[in-house]
């Protein structure tokens, strides 16, 4: 089995800002395989951007890897307005250029790539803007067609291959190499088939539960998940993990993934009741294997705030007894320390309730306008009319830190709002070609209510009439009702419970 690599970029400093500013970056490999869920590795490039984009010069780096990777450059948490997060995968030996720029009118970067799988790199790069979930909606409406086992593995591979032949096209007129083809080809295989196969068994897909089962194994056997595929982040280990459910399920024929039950296990003389993630891992052979899936979930909860409790704590006690000496135990023990939410509740803070569970029924995303057709508060097609009753309007974008914090608080807000008969309506001003990004925040962060993506012609209208004329302090909240403003500045969802009433004022 491939080993995993963390690979951390250490990039040289930066004095003043040149037109050209050359950053050289080497890769070396971590201590430690990357158990990469959740928060990874990020890098604020260059030092000081603000002196750098403003002004519209470039600036170039260049990356040698000595090992498969999965890369991410993080922008948004140094650069002012500028908010873009760079993905890319290598292979051994590559060598990878980037010429950064500003986008002219936009908060993003414009990014030109040459050196080794230039072209793969750029490719990737537009593929990985869009979350995976922007992708898989397309996979699930195959799934939820009512159509046979037969017709189904068929549109699920020919959609598959509409994302990986483009890498192929690449491979045989040799722009990319064998090594980049098969890590890029492999992880996208990885990413969908995951999800799929565990959606066959956690929703209604409408397949009989033989088809069920038709179905996952045809597309284990199309790409299975112990070949000598190189095995990168996180994507691969949820591969394997959705095969063992499925297998599990199989095997104990149960009805869905929910019937799977917690494990007891013992280690160095002592018994452990494990969570029910784990019960399909112990059945693994390879101990090198095991360990790694065992520290790759303990991980993911930790990176994911779900990580409190003794159930999960008890799970994490086991692995140590089972694996004392595991390369691991001390970034799972990392990941722990830093979980938020059992800081929060070690210190005595009491972490914010969940939304309460009508947030999703009274209040799912819809989608009214992506392109451009909004002019004003007057709107209306087939689904909506903005000149007849009441909404709060939330103006925000993705790259707007203030924005999604609020969203935090939604929850506080939106049983009020639905008690006082008011919608929600979101206009997003990301621009209509930041389109994957917008959808995938909007379902990322569970924003129920109406959703607009902004084109020029709305834009410049709440510019005149909420901004400066040629831009608008972000976020932005007011009531309409009936297409007429009701107040001009409104709370945000956090300062809503407190407000005396939703008046006409």
């Amino acid at each position: 089995m491939n080993r995993i690599y963390a690979l951390i970029l250490c990039l040289s400093s930066c004095q003043g800002a040149a037109a050209q500013v050359i950053l050289s970056g080497s890769w070396t490999d971590f201590e430690k395989p990357f158990i990469a869920v959740g928060r990874r590795s990020s890098h604020a490039l260059p030092p000081d951007p603000e002196r750098i984009f403003p002004s519209g010069q470039k600036f170039r780096t260049v990356l040698e890897t000595e090992a498969e990777a999965l890369i991410m450059l993080d922008f948004s948490a140094s650069a002012g307005q500028i908010s873009e997060r760079l993905f890319l995968l290598s292979s051994p030996g590559d060598s990878i250029h980037i010429e950064f720029a500003p986008v002219e009118g936009g908060p993003g970067l414009a990014c030109r790539f040459s050196g080794s799988n230039a072209e793969g790199h750029a490719l990737y790069h537009a593929y990985s803007r869009h979350a995976p979930i922007y992708y898989l909606e397309t996979f699930y409406e195959i799934l939820r067609s009512g159509e046979d086992a037969d017709s189904v593995y068929r549109q699920v591979i020919d959609r598959l291959g509409a994302y990986t032949r483009l890498y192929e096209a690449l491979f045989r007129q040799g722009v990319i190499d064998s090594a980049y083809f098969t890590l890029v080809t492999n992880r996208i295989k990885d990413t969908f088939l995951s999800s799929l196969i565990s959606f066959l068994f956690r929703r209604d897909s409408k397949l009989e539960r033989r088809e069920k089962e038709r179905l996952a194994s045809a597309l284990i056997q199309y790409h299975p998940p112990f070949g000598p595929a190189p095995l990168v982040a996180d994507m691969r280990a949820s591969y394997i993990l959705a095969c063992l459910q499925y297998q599990l399920v199989v095997e104990e024929e149960y009805q869905d993934l929910s019937e799977i039950p917690e494990a007891l296990a013992d280690a160095a003389g002592k018994g452990y009741r494990l969570r029910k993630a784990f019960t399909p891992i112990l059945s693994v052979e390879d101990e090198a294997l095991q360990e790694y899936l065992f520290a790759w979930r303990l991980h993911f909860w930790y990176t994911t705030m779900l990580g409190v409790g003794e159930y999960y704590d008890e799970s994490l006690a086991y692995f140590r007894a089972r694996f004392p000496q595991s390369r691991y135990i001390s970034a799972i023990e990392k990941a722990r320390q830093e979980n938020p939410e059992r800081l929060a509740a070690e210190t005595g803070q009491v972490p914010e309730p969940p939304p309460p569970a009508r947030y999703f029924e009274a209040w799912r995303s819809i989608i009214i306008d992506d392109v451009g057709a909004m002019e004003g508060l007057s709107f209306k097609n087939e689904e909506i009319d903005l000149t007849e009753g009441a909404y709060y309007v939330d103006i925000w974008a993705t790259w707007c830190a203030p924005c999604l914090e609020a969203m935090r608080h939604n929850y506080r807000a939106d049983s009020l709002l639905h008690a006082h008969g008011f919608r929600r309506l979101y206009i997003s001003l990301d621009g209509l070609d930041n389109y994957g990004k917008w959808y995938s925040t909007i379902y990322s962060l569970h924003l129920g209510g109406l959703h607009v993506l902004a084109g020029e012609k709305l834009r410049k209208w709440l510019f005149e009439n909420f901004g400066t004329g040629s831009s608008i302090k972000l976020p932005r909240y007011f009531f309409i009702r009936d297409g007429k403003v009701l107040n001009r500045f409104a709370p945000g969802p956090e300062g809503l419970p407190r407000a005396a009433i939703i008046s006409d004022r």
